[in-house]
């Protein structure tokens, strides 16, 4: 399966990459060059090195466009913030300021902990910190670096972790640590990794091991429908200790004098209990009297909820759940209940998920000091926005200014204070944090590399696929609908620095693939029949008054769906899978050039072999790239250049082994994106730059690591920014973490 990974990337130059990008292991970038690029979308653009770009988006950018001091990106994302798709952030406790860690795992973080020396411990499903083979286990330390002697690698996920008497005690779905069985528990040396002799013998083999606590000389274990008691020495059961839940329990806790325990119970210790209890730690019998009747409520219909996770502050006991009430008053997802008789307190934050639930669900708690903070799924606490993520005080439950900016979107699993006590580390599963909610477009400011307050709303779909810009006009193509709350199908137009929606309205019967605007009009092409609501007939291609959007009288009517589209002088130059145009009086296959006046076209005719995906114009020649081996009886596998001067195929030909999806053009370089692994018999996975005149590579190399193949960049900008997807991933560039 393809495994998608964002790239987005701002260099400077080759020599200065280390300093100019900070984009965790999502990075990418091509050097800047000296004089104009030409791309299918706009002409005339230049620009000047800038911050690295800080805010990534969740999902894979499809097309991007640089202009005037903005770098637009258009593509399939809900969120940009300075994580990208990230499972673990650090956020000041002072400001909210979001910064990555120095090693970004590749999945989930369920789990952290303390390792008493100012680092810290993680916990979950990930397999890789940047391009460390570290599996699921791993160890930061104080200095924020990881720990790479660390690594005993149990081959499931960890769900639970403690800490404890010169043992970190792991919980979790895995048979194997350290290459040794180990059934869903073990214990390691947390100096050095090393497995621990100790082995519980679970009553139930093959259940995953979901919470940990430590009391004493005992270590308590909540496995599935499970909760037992071990000697944390020897390893020995106290079959004495038989609270017995009748479901699930996933949270445990303890002041000393009791166990505390969350879940998805109803029956523990011999009483009825909804979801939370407290346990005698010998017996395991139930020490409340009062059931803390924590509800689950939907659609009117009383629920057994979940209770994920438990925190002890000031005599009382903090708890996160998907929760409608407890102890018979509102409650949504955040409550706390007196540890002495399970009553409930008055300590309230008021969620809201943004859909009027009477529920909230809410995945995790911390304390520190009198601060109570949230992470969960709402957009609101006590009114104030909150996306994701708050700080509450542990009192009355007021909203606390502490925010980092934007939120989390998605869940958050573990929260812990790292540091000097500046941070907190927040892990889970998200696909942003700190950063803001763009649908399928966004624009980024190129002094400051973060989101600008552009934000078409888009209805219907937010699937940008291309984007070109004509004087202060931005225009989009994508699967939508509706935008700014006006009916705009397919194909609409933004003013470039309010967003407003202008008044171009083509009204297209399905999105075009590829854009370009030039002297005020906008050429689209794609795999469509029909403009202006189906009035208008226009096969493939049309030419737009780039105001009003009405079709002009431009029609070359090419046959079959095409693909890339580049504007120079008085051309227009279409790729694609077509074989003719004119009503298939005029034979051209895959790729043509057309008068931009009559829509006729020239008397070019260089025949491709299969389908052209990409066009770009030069000073000298067109630039053709696709998944073709020919053009016409002359082998030129992927890539080939045509003179500008007699239409003839050049001697150009990079000599590559995939199919090119983007190109940049300079005066003296060629920028190749997409499915290649080697050029010219060289390895170099997916980005290439060769010069204009033979086609041979240049000694530039964005040298991935690993330099698995199959990479198709989906955007190639103006002057200094790349930005795709990719399949197998990559963990660095240049040898930093990427």
């Amino acid at each position: 399966m393809i495994s998608k990974v964002v790239s987005l990337a701002l260099l400077a130059s080759v020599t200065s990459l280390l300093s100019a990008c900070s984009l965790d292991f999502k990075s990418l970038g091509a050097r800047s060059t000296v004089g104009p690029a030409v791309t299918s979308s706009t002409s005339n653009l230049s620009i000047t090195d800038g911050a690295a770009i800080t805010d990534l988006p969740d999902g894979t950018p499809n097309a991007m466009l640089v202009h005037g001091n903005t770098l637009y990106l258009g593509g399939t994302f809900r969120y940009l913030s300075p994580s990208g798709r990230s499972y673990a952030v650090r956020t000041s406790l002072t400001s909210g300021a979001v910064s990555t860690l120095s090693d970004v795992p590749d999945g989930d973080v369920n789990v952290s902990v303390a390792d008493g020396s100012g680092g810290w411990f993680i916990g979950g499903a990930f397999t890789h910190l940047g391009a460390n083979s570290i599996q699921r286990l791993a160890h930061f330390m104080s200095d924020g670096t990881l720990d790479l002697s660390f690594a005993p690698n149990p081959d499931g996920a960890v769900n639970a972790l403690r800490l404890s008497g010169g043992k970190l005690y792991l919980g979790g779905a895995f048979t194997q640590v350290a290459g040794t069985g180990r059934a869903n528990i073990a214990a390691v040396d947390p100096a050095t990794g090393l497995l621990d002799s100790w082995v519980p013998a679970m009553p139930v083999p093959g259940t995953s091991v979901s919470a940990i606590e430590i009391v004493g000389s005992h270590i308590y274990l909540g496995a599935g429908a499970g909760l037992y008691s071990f000697d944390k020495t020897s390893a020995a059961q106290d079959l004495g200790f038989a609270p017995a839940p009748n479901d699930v329990v996933l949270a445990l806790t303890s002041d000393g004098a009791s166990l505390f325990v969350g879940g998805s119970f109803t029956s523990i210790g011999g009483a009825s209990m909804t979801g939370l209890a407290a346990l005698s730690l010998t017996t395991g019998a139930s020490v409340w009297g009062t059931d803390p009747a924590i509800v689950f409520t939907v659609y009117s219909n009383p629920q057994t909820p979940v209770v994920r996770a438990l925190k002890i502050a000031g005599g009382a006991l903090y708890i996160a759940s998907d929760s409608s009430s407890m102890g018979g008053q509102p409650r949504k997802g955040f409550g706390a209940i007196n540890l002495s008789d399970g009553s409930l307190t008055a300590w309230n934050p008021a969620l809201d998920d943004g859909y009027g639930s009477p529920y909230g669900s809410a995945n995790s708690i911390e304390i520190i000091g009198s601060t109570v903070y949230l992470g969960g799924s709402f957009t609101s606490v006590n009114g104030q926005v909150r996306a994701g993520i708050a700080a509450v005080d542990a009192t009355s439950g007021a909203t606390l200014p502490w925010y980092p900016e934007g939120g989390a979107q998605s869940k958050i699993y573990t929260f812990l204070p790292v540091g000097s006590g500046d941070d907190l580390l927040v892990g889970g599963r998200f696909t942003g944090f700190g950063g803001g909610v763009r649908l399928g477009v966004a624009a980024i400011d190129l002094a400051t590399g973060k989101l600008t307050s552009w934000n078409p709303k888009f209805f219907g779909g937010y699937t940008v696929k291309a984007l070109a810009a004509d004087g202060n006009t931005i225009y989009v193509a994508g699967n939508f609908n509706q935008v700014n709350g006006v009916t705009r199908n397919s194909l609409a137009a933004f003013d470039a620095t309010t967003g407003a929606v202008t008044a171009f309205n083509p009204n297209f019967s399905s999105s075009p693939m590829a854009l370009a605007a030039s002297n005020g009009v906008v050429y689209a092409v794609g795999s469509f029949n029909t403009v202006a609501g189906g009035t208008v007939i226009r096969r493939n291609a049309a030419a737009l008054d780039g105001v009003t959007g009405v079709a002009t009288a431009w029609n070359p009517d090419p046959n079959s769906a095409v693909l890339s589209v580049a504007v120079k002088g008085n051309s227009v130059y279409l790729g694609g899978v077509f074989s003719s145009f004119a009503s298939g009086t005029i034979s051209r296959q895959n790729f043509a050039e057309i008068d931009a006046m009559t829509g006729v076209p020239t008397a070019l005719n260089v025949p491709f072999s299969a389908s052209v995906t990409a066009v770009a114009v030069g000073s000298e020649s067109i630039y053709v790239g696709g998944n073709f081996s020919h053009s016409g009886t002359t082998l030129r596998n992927y890539a080939a250049s045509i003179s500008l001067s007699d239409g003839t195929l050049t001697a150009w030909d990079p000599a590559l082994n995939g199919s090119v999806s983007q190109f940049r053009v300079t005066d003296s370089s060629v920028y190749l994106a997409g499915f290649f692994s080697s050029v010219a018999g060289t390895p170099m996975p997916g980005l290439v730059e060769v010069s204009t005149d033979t086609g041979a590579m240049t000694s530039w190399s964005p040298s991935f690591t690993p330099s698995s193949y199959g990479k198709l960049i989906t955007g190639l900008g103006v002057m200094n920014y790349v930005a795709g997807y990719f399949n197998g991933g990559f963990n660095n560039v240049y040898s930093v973490p990427r």
